[in-house]
């Protein structure tokens, strides 16, 4: 049986490094996977690392808009903007104004306010009226 004892002793032997090597090999496998989500997991924070900062900036630029926007709203109750409204869209003048217009064929058209009774007081503007234009000619608003 000393011979039994020796065999087991050497089947104990070879059966301990292969458990090594399946040790060795399963460790390397989950190093390799650990290693492959890290590089994964490292790609993946940087896309919304980008993305955050995309919509920040995004934040930044909507917030700069509203601003803007309430500041307009807070110009559009002013009388400042009333009185530039009616200039661009009606062509109003002050009494005191003179507006030129020039027509197609280069010929210069004065407008004056036309003045009101008692208005000499009042600096509000007053309409005029646009020269129209057909053919490339302009009148004047009395033909």
């Amino acid at each position: 049986m000393a011979k039994q004892s020796g065999e087991e002793k050497k089947n104990k032997r070879k059966k301990g490094p292969r458990f090594g090597k399946l040790k060795l090999l399963i460790i390397l496998g989950v190093l390799a996977y650990a290693s492959i989500t890290f590089v994964s997991q490292q790609s993946s924070l940087a896309t919304q690392m980008q993305r955050q900062e995309d919509l920040f900036a995004q934040e930044e630029a909507l917030q700069r808009e509203i601003d803007f926007l309430n500041a307009e709203l807070d110009f559009i109750g002013t009388d400042e903007y009333i009185e530039q409204q009616a200039r661009i869209r009606l062509g109003w003048l002050n009494p005191d104004e003179v507006k030129y217009v020039e027509g197609e064929d280069g010929a210069i058209v004065q407008q004056t306010a036309e003045p009101q009774s008692g208005a000499t007081e009042s600096p509000e503007p007053t309409p005029t009226e646009e020269p129209e234009q057909q053919n490339g000619e302009v009148s004047s608003g009395g033909e």
